[in-house]
């Protein structure tokens, strides 16, 4: 699905040294470079989730919105041959922008999409930046398994309803870590939408909700009781 032209506008130069973004009506009415420079500088306080090889998370203050917290993910070349490598796809970045709006619109809750930027050298990746709203909840994973057993039973129908959803538009997640999963005491979230796909294949969907099936029952292997609870995903 195409993100709704009154959310979002995109801005692209003539250069080699190319700039693309989009933009959520959420942080107008600054202009997207205004928007980019904030986000990527980082000029107030940050605390970083997570720094990797491929990616960098962060939580950012807005100086104008300082009771707004926004997560900023930077994703990282590995090297020269990783960049080469994903020089004619789109971006993770861009893939993230996209499917947050197509996983909304399923229903799905996901963090509000707040802006994607990304830089192209020819047809080289350079640079790429996602922001989304930073969301309320804590990690499925180390939440579950201390929830008295009705709200245990309230995540279970969250969790049966997603993966209804997950059919009826035939969208798959494709990192089905329980640490991508949020409870906020009545619904659940999805974040990390790097590998989430829609298809227009039956069969293409049919191998990946089987495999979004077997990550999420593999986070509670060595967890019967929790295990249990999720038989309907067998």
């Amino acid at each position: 699905m195409s993100v709704p032209e009154w959310l979002s506008a995109r801005y692209l130069s003539n250069q080699s040294l190319r700039t693309s973004s989009c933009w959520s009506a959420v942080l107008m009415p600054r202009g997207v470079d205004d928007i980019a420079e904030l986000l990527m500088k980082g000029k107030v306080a940050k605390v970083v989730l997570k720094n990797d090889r491929t990616t960098t998370v962060s939580v950012v203050a807005l100086d104008d919105k300082p009771d707004q917290n926004i997560v900023l993910k930077r994703y990282n070349a590995k090297g020269q041959w990783h960049r080469v490598s994903r020089a004619v796809r789109k971006t993770r970045a861009n893939r993230c922008w996209h499917m947050s709006f197509t996983f909304g619109q399923a229903g799905l809750t996901v963090a509000q999409p707040y802006m994607m930027h990304e830089q192209r050298f020819a047809m080289f990746n350079l640079d790429a930046f996602f922001a989304t709203q930073k969301l309320a909840g804590q990690e499925l994973l180390a939440a579950l398994p201390k929830l008295e057993r009705a709200e245990q039973d309230q995540v279970v129908v969250a969790i049966r309803d997603m993966f209804e959803r997950f059919e009826a538009f035939s969208l798959s997640h494709g990192d089905m870590k329980a640490t991508n999963l949020l409870w906020d005491g009545k619904n659940i979230a999805l974040i990390d939408l790097d590998a989430a796909h829609q298809h227009t294949a039956k069969k293409s969907w049919k191998k990946a909700n089987r495999k979004d099936r077997r990550r999420f029952l593999k986070n509670w292997q060595d967890q019967p009781q929790v295990l249990e609870l999720f038989e309907f995903l067998r």
